[in-house]
């Protein structure tokens, strides 16, 4: 009896000890398992936001290029509109309805969550994107001191020989009569052909009219016409420059020549490529011509309509935002703005561009700034989630604004949550190019501004805008 008792108690104690040490080997798994996803689990989580980090930042750069091809082709194809329509080319409304006639489009998808999770790795939750198309406004305009009084006096009344000059060129053999009430006929008979241009500034080397300001917005020309017939016609051409002299004003030959009707006539200066707002001075050319030796055509009055006003040259605005809810890189924001791609972490800054913007350095004393603008527009899209989403591009118009004309100071003010990073670039750029008495970077929260200071020839600008529809 006390056998079989002694027998029952030691498999009792061998039971215990067996439990006691599954229980020990239990607890020893655990803790290891603990240790090792303590260790291993934050850098798997870590390595995969990480690379996504990257791949969301390759997609936008992807964003940017996709946004460049579109520029790039419909240049192209401006530029072959150009040689085979010159004329038509010299108005912002032909080449604006040439773009909207091409429908280029284009687009990109963003991946909004790690393609590959590890199975160790902390659960990752997707980033967000939106489309905020009144976000990140950039503009370009006129440093004037002082602003003219608004007013809409113009060019009128050709009552003197002081008011114009009479051209000399080959095709435009003939004189022109001017009688003192201001009418303009070809002189004659025979009546053949002649051209005139303005000469409103009675001052050696100054033959453009002085508007009083550089801060001159151009409205409509309006001019008179009678005899104007299949045989007889009389056409215009304006242009603007920033000099009295008219020195870097467009070459007549390569404006456009606005064709008169009979009787009333008016054409919106603005949609002229040789006229800009900035400009203070401006100056037109009469083109007389008729077949028939008997008649003449009669030009009786010119006028042209401006006012004063703050000058904005152009302006865009629109951002494409990724914004992250990582563990480990917490409120990663990643932005396309304006040509640039900008990061905002502690590794982050400006990871291409570079805004669309060049600065040259060029002889003559003078500065020349390349500026194509991005105007991104569209419904407002906020905060869209999941493993991807796909941006569509569609090209709807483009401006050129300025083709090389010149102009005095100019100011570039961008509106960004990332001015540091912003302000930063455009002051290594311009200190490589020109001297710091010739520009001013000045940076507060969320706002940069670049004034550029002409030097005696003025500041050389090229400038075009383009503008997107935007969906997601």
């Amino acid at each position: 009896m006390w056998f079989k008792n002694l027998r029952q108690f030691v498999a009792a104690k061998n039971a215990q000890a067996f439990a006691i040490g599954a229980v020990i080997l239990i607890m020893i798994a655990v803790t290891a398992i603990t240790i090792y996803l303590s260790i291993n689990a934050p850098l798997e989580t870590k390595e995969c936001e990480f690379q996504h980090s990257i791949e969301v930042t390759d997609d936008f750069i992807a964003l940017n290029s996709a946004i460049n091809l579109l520029h790039d082709t419909i240049n192209s194809r401006i530029l072959k509109y150009k040689n085979e329509q010159p004329e038509s080319s010299k108005r912002h409304s032909a080449i604006s309805r040439f773009v909207q006639a091409e429908s280029l489009i284009e687009s990109v998808p963003i991946k909004l969550k790690p393609s590959k999770e590890s199975s160790i790795a902390l659960p990752l939750a997707s980033g967000t994107i939106s489309f905020l198309a009144d976000k990140s406004e950039i503009s370009v305009r006129l440093t004037e001191g002082e602003v003219a009084a608004p007013n809409t006096t113009g060019i009128d009344n050709f009552n003197s020989s002081k008011n114009f000059s009479h051209v000399l060129e080959p095709g435009w053999n003939g004189d022109v009569n001017v009688t003192t009430s201001g009418n303009i006929t070809l002189d004659g008979p025979p009546y053949v052909s002649a051209c005139i241009v303005s000469n409103m500034t009675n001052s050696t080397n100054s033959t453009g009219f002085d508007t009083g300001s550089n801060s001159t917005v151009y409205d409509n020309i309006t001019w008179y016409v009678e005899n104007i017939t299949a045989e007889a016609s009389i056409a215009l051409k304006v242009r603007t420059d920033m000099f009295p002299n008219m020195k870097n004003a467009t070459k007549w030959y390569n404006c456009y020549a606005i064709e008169s009707e009979e009787g009333r006539n008016s054409f919106p200066l603005p949609d002229l490529c040789t006229v800009s707002k900035g400009h203070r001075y401006v100056q037109f050319r009469a083109e007389l011509k008729t077949e028939n030796p008997q008649k003449t055509p009669k030009l009786i009055n010119v006028s042209i309509n401006y006012s004063h006003e703050n000058v904005i040259l152009a302006n865009a605005s629109g951002i494409i935002q990724y914004e992250s809810s990582y563990h480990y890189l917490p409120d990663q924001v990643i932005t396309y703005q304006n040509g640039a791609v900008i990061k905002s972490q502690d590794d982050g800054g400006l990871v291409c561009g570079p805004f669309n913007i060049s600065f040259l350095n060029v002889t003559n004393n003078r500065t020349r700034i390349d500026i194509s603008l991005v105007n991104l527009t569209g419904e407002n899209v906020s905060g869209i989630a999941g493993k991807s989403t796909l941006v569509r591009l569609r090209l709807l118009d483009r401006k050129l604004i300025s083709d090389s004309l010149f102009y005095p100071n100019l100011t570039l003010t961008v509106n960004s949550r990332n001015a540091d990073t912003i302000g930063r670039w455009f002051n290594d750029t311009l200190k490589n190019l020109t001297s710091p008495q010739d520009y001013t970077v000045n940076t507060s929260t969320e706002q940069v501004e670049i004034e550029l200071y002409a030097k005696e020839h003025g500041i050389e600008l090229y400038l075009e805008e383009a503008t997107y529809d935007v969906k997601m």
